[in-house]
């Protein structure tokens, strides 16, 4: 048997009805098979250039990875996206999710975070099964629906 293991960190950008969002300038940008949503990978040269005033490289309260400058930079594109920060972390099946949304300036959604139920969870974290997990409880908070 194979094991796989993987991280993610990014921000999901859904668009707001009635703007006509801009995409971010420089960053990598893919497309989500839902409608208008974007992914935005954040890579080291996505932090170097969104975490530059003193502290925004101090990680938020309760997050792995989400740094003060990231999460200032999701709060102005909240002003016409709704967006997601998500950021996982699986191997062999195992793993941990953390998530937070902003709209309009605002928090929306979370901060949300939760580990599979095969080990134990230390706060902030709390023990979640598939569809309990921090990201897809945001996804669907914030409308975001399965296809078929």
């Amino acid at each position: 048997m194979a094991f796989v293991a993987g991280v993610l960190e990014a921000l999901v950008l859904i668009p707001v009805q009635g703007y006509v969002s801009q995409l971010p300038h420089g960053v990598a940008v893919a497309e989500l098979p839902v409608e208008g949503a974007r992914l935005v990978p954040l890579t080291n040269e996505v932090r170097a250039r969104f975490g530059v005033a003193a502290g925004a490289r101090d990680k938020v309260a309760g997050f792995r990875e989400l740094t003060h400058g990231i999460a200032h930079w999701a709060e102005n594109l909240s002003d016409h996206w709704t967006v997601l920060y998500v950021h996982c972390e699986f191997w062999a099946g195992h793993g941990i999710h953390a998530a937070i949304a902003w709209s309009q300036g605002s928090v929306v959604f979370g901060p949300k975070f939760t580990r599979t139920p095969n080990e134990e969870a230390e706060p902030p974290y709390e023990l979640a099964d598939g569809p309990g997990m921090a990201i897809h409880a945001a996804l669907r908070a914030l409308g975001v629906r399965r296809a078929a």
